[in-house]
C-alpha cells in the first residue's frame, strides 16, 4: 500500500506541474506578443515557442520523473521476492551492476545523437564535458 501511495503522488505531482507549467507558458506567449499593455506588436516568431522549447523539455522531465517513480516501485515489489531466495547484499549488488549497464549504453547512445545531447545539456561545450557550474554537483 505504501508503493502504490508514494506512486500515486508522483503522479499527482507530474500532472499538476504540468498544467501549472502550460498556463505559465501561456502566460510568456501573450507577454511575448505583446508590448506589456495589451497591444499586439505585429511581431512573427514563424510559429516558434519563445520559452525556448521549454514546453517540450518539461513534459519529458514530467515523463522521466513519472517513469523513474514507476521503475523504484516495481524495483521495491521485485526485490522481495528476490530477497526471499539469495541474501540482501547481492540482490543490491545485481541492481546496481544492471542499473550500471543500462546507464552506460544509454549515455554511449545518447552521445552518438548531437540533437540529445543539445537537448539533454544545451549548456554543454562537447559531448563528454561537464559545465563548470554542475562539477559541485
Amino acid at each position: 500500500a505504501g508503493v502504490f501511495i508514494s506512486f500515486a503522488g508522483c503522479a499527482v505531482m507530474v500532472i499538476l506541474s504540468t498544467k501549472k507549467d502550460s498556463a505559465s507558458d501561456a502566460h510568456v506567449l501573450v507577454a511575448a506578443e505583446t508590448d506589456g499593455t495589451g497591444t499586439d506588436t505585429g511581431s512573427d516568431n514563424d510559429g516558434q515557442d519563445p520559452s525556448g522549447g521549454r514546453v517540450l523539455q518539461d513534459l519529458v522531465g514530467h515523463c522521466l520523473f513519472f517513469f523513474n517513480c514507476l521503475c523504484t516501485s516495481l524495483y521495491v515489489l521485485l526485490s522481495k521476492k528476490a530477497l526471499l531466495v539469495y541474501p540482501p547484499m547481492k540482490v543490491t549488488a545485481w541492481s546496481y551492476n544492471i542499473a550500471a549497464m543500462f546507464m552506460i549504453i544509454m549515455a554511449y547512445l545518447t552521445s552518438l545523437s548531437d540533437r540529445a545531447m543539445l537537448f539533454l545539456c544545451p549548456d554543454c561545450a562537447g559531448t563528454w564535458t561537464i559545465p563548470t557550474g554542475a562539477v559541485l554537483a
